[in-house]
């Protein structure tokens, strides 16, 4: 219990001692707060992630991947589909914003979010 009062920062035990003592908790606080078991593993584990991430690996795309993108033929239909419907939809006298709850918004944005997907895809295919 002083444990969470302590990460949650609740009165009691005078504020722990005026000041938290700690200013990193190594402790599984969602499993603290929860009063459930500790998750000592998994809390270990995901210290060490960035200990372990490989420095060398890419953080962007090749131009070559670049140029893939633009070419994937679902990923080009996508968008074609999506810049329609956003035309419609100014077409109509509506500015997307306006447009929410609508159909044809739900629409866009579903197309929105497949976009997002295939991109995600392709960059993985690498």
């Amino acid at each position: 219990m002083q444990e969470r009062n302590r990460i949650v920062g609740h009165s009691g035990t005078w504020i722990f001692g005026q000041h938290y003592n700690d200013h990193f908790v190594n402790r599984d606080v969602q499993s603290v707060v929860l009063l459930r078991p500790p998750r000592a593993e998994l809390i270990r584990v995901v210290a060490q992630m960035s200990q372990k991430r490989d420095p060398n690996a890419p953080k962007d795309l090749t131009d070559a991947q670049r140029q893939m993108l633009c070419r994937d033929p679902h990923l080009i239909n996508l968008r074609r589909q999506r810049e329609a419907l956003s035309q419609e939809i100014h077409f109509g006298g509506k500015s997307l914003s306006s447009a929410r709850g609508t159909e044809m918004y739900q629409r866009h944005s579903e197309l929105g979010k497949a976009i997002s997907r295939r991109r995600q895809e392709l960059r993985r295919k690498g």
